[in-house]
């Protein structure tokens, strides 16, 4: 097969090097080989031109993704297979490392981490797990009828990966060291700011997992 270069304008070149170059890929074994595949067969396309005037620096807090790991979800995904995951857990006391069944619907990219979501077959309901957190995958002879999900939907009240059906309306006001920073940025889809005075900033949301909110206050230490 013959590849022809595509020519692309310094915008697409821009969004092109930014995807190859990301931390949340660039940095990981497992997606190496087909980045590698990619920059071959895109060539001089992905090259040509200007030096990119942006990058995209992470942050990335994903530990070492196991390639065969992903390989093996892909598949499963593809072809609506049931696996069982060897995954470590944190939600318990301590630490515990043991197989679980999943019917595994996608892998995402989620609050600088890997995750893949889907259905635990122990709890019978969705859930998510971190991809560094999985040692192993088996197949175990069973598929599932993938079930209309929407990533975007399933996160909507969730400030991080801790999705949960309760729903809190939360107020935050935010000191003048750190309101710019809020009124110039996104941070929940619900949000709304309004200031109170001249310095203030009043925030408020509609969110999920109170724990996630309270360790983003607290990052702001007082200021909130």
């Amino acid at each position: 097969a013959v590849v022809h270069a595509m020519p692309l304008s310094e915008r697409e070149r821009l969004l092109l090097g930014l995807v190859l170059e990301s931390p949340s890929i660039a940095r990981q074994p497992a997606f190496r080989r087909t980045l590698a595949q990619l920059r071959s067969r895109l060539g001089s396309a992905a090259r040509e031109g200007k030096r990119l005037t942006a990058v995209a620096a992470g942050p990335e807090w994903s530990g070492e993704i196991d390639e065969r790991v992903v390989d093996a979800l892909e598949r499963a995904i593809g072809d609506s297979h049931s696996v069982s995951i060897l995954y470590t857990s944190l939600s318990e006391r301590r630490p515990k490392t043991r197989w679980r069944g999943i019917d595994p619907w996608v892998l995402m990219h989620r609050s600088e981490a890997w995750y893949l979501v889907g259905r635990c077959h122990e709890n019978d309901e969705p859930r998510t797990f971190r991809l560094d957190r999985i040692d192993a995958v088996l197949p175990i002879g069973s598929s599932f009828e993938p079930p209309p999900f929407d990533p975007r939907s399933w996160f909507a009240n969730a400030c991080g990966v801790a999705r949960t059906d309760e729903v809190h309306d939360v107020v935050i006001v935010f000191e003048e060291r750190i309101a710019p920073l809020i009124a110039h940025g996104q941070h929940h889809p619900s949000e709304e700011k309004r200031r109170l005075d001249d310095v203030r900033l009043e925030y408020r949301a509609r969110i999920g997992s109170l724990d996630e909110i309270a360790r983003w206050v607290a990052g702001f230490g007082g200021n909130a």
